[in-house]
């Protein structure tokens, strides 16, 4: 990749697509953090696994062969002596039918993932939430229907939120927060935390 990234600054391309079934944490770091020139953009494509089975495929907004996204839309802050919270407040998605670019709400959110200690090699889920809304049954009723009402409500309402949890500052001093929308995409975004 960074091969291809070094002839393509000087060659006389507009934009750059890297599209695979899956983009890790540091391959979209890479992507989002190179330093290009003004007239070269860099896009990340995310293949649907139903490109395998043609056959399976319908013209649904979920079921396109491509989408492609921005990174999530995430902030940090401090809340105490080296204590931090996380807040997502969305992702942009680009709609190739369409063209369209459209920043999809935290209720277009099926979930989202923190790692409290990012080490740029493996994400280690710490913190994970479901807050999306784009359903029409509430997952959560679900879930308490089949635990026979065995449910601390409050505790399942911090699940659904857009803000972590309070937590301290790990050794890297740096945090992923992985968001994946409800037609399966995911973006990571990754943080460093401030001083």
């Amino acid at each position: 990749m960074e091969d291809v990234l070094s002839q393509a600054v000087f060659g006389p391309y507009h934009a750059i697509l890297f599209a695979g079934f899956a983009i890790d944490g540091s391959a979209q770091s890479l992507i989002q953090n190179y330093r290009t020139p003004k007239h070269l953009q860099l896009l990340m494509a995310n293949i649907a696994a139903d490109v395998l089975v043609p056959d399976l495929l319908k013209n649904r907004r979920g079921q396109q062969l491509f989408a492609v996204f921005g990174e999530p839309d995430v902030s940090v802050r401090a809340v105490g002596a080296d204590e931090f919270e996380v807040e997502v407040h969305g992702m942009d998605v680009y709609d190739p039918a369409t063209g369209d670019v459209t920043s999809d709400d935290t209720g277009q959110i099926a979930a989202w993932l923190l790692d409290q200690d990012y080490d740029r090699r493996s994400f280690l889920v710490s913190q994970a939430f479901f807050p999306g809304t784009s359903g029409s049954a509430d997952p959560w009723e679900r879930l308490s229907r089949a635990l026979r009402g065995w449910v601390d409500p409050d505790a399942f309402e911090m699940l659904r939120g857009a803000t972590s949890l309070p937590f301290r500052a790990g050794k890297e001093r740096r945090v992923a927060v992985k968001v994946i929308d409800f037609r399966g995409n995911e973006a990571i975004r990754i943080l460093e935390l401030p001083a």
